[in-house]
């Protein structure tokens, strides 16, 4: 069962977060997950950005994994998203373990620890934007569907959000179950 949007922080005396609720439910549990890659995409480029005290200019590290996220096999990216966002749990707790888990995953252990404690704040928000991107793009191209006009009117108004409603939008994105319809 997927938490409300109250319990990441969010209110309905945010318009916008009023309306999300109303179109997607109060668990976001009628959202398609095309739409929901969609949104993390374009909410975390944009808190990437907007950040007062994150380093925008991203590290080496952090362009090396893009330039290597198709490694990662589609079902891990949403796993790989949540590492990226919690940062306090090994990766062994997000599914992923030494054994089967991709040489990305074992280099991203290697240069940030164990838990991924080490990666700066803005690079892991911006990689959190292109993990989301690449499953955006495999789900367009798997079921050919796109994005809603909805998730796009949420884009389209997400300057309505401060940054930490942004990020907790994320987060609630992010730690969504995905049901697939048939």
């Amino acid at each position: 069962m997927n938490k409300p949007l109250g319990y990441y922080g969010l209110s309905h005396d945010n318009p916008l977060i009023k309306d999300i609720a109303e179109e997607w439910g109060e668990g976001l549990e009628r959202l398609r997950p095309i739409d929901k890659y969609w949104l993390i995409a374009r909410l975390a480029t944009e808190a990437h950005l907007q950040s007062p005290d994150w380093e925008t200019t991203l590290s080496e590290e952090a362009l090396e994994i893009d330039d290597r996220l198709d490694e990662v096999p589609f079902p891990l990216l949403l796993q790989l998203g949540r590492a990226l966002f919690e940062r306090d749990k090994p990766l062994g707790f997000w599914g992923f373990d030494h054994i089967n888990s991709p040489k990305l995953i074992e280099d991203m252990v290697e240069t940030w620890g164990a838990a991924l404690e080490g990666c700066p704040d803005g690079d892991a928000c911006w990689l959190i934007a292109r993990m989301a991107q690449a499953a955006w793009s495999h789900l367009a191209d798997k079921l050919d569907e796109w994005e809603s006009d909805q998730a796009e009117e949420v884009v389209g108004r997400k300057h309505q959000l401060s940054f930490y409603e942004k990020l907790w939008l994320i987060q609630a994105l992010l730690m969504l179950e995905e049901r697939f319809r048939d």
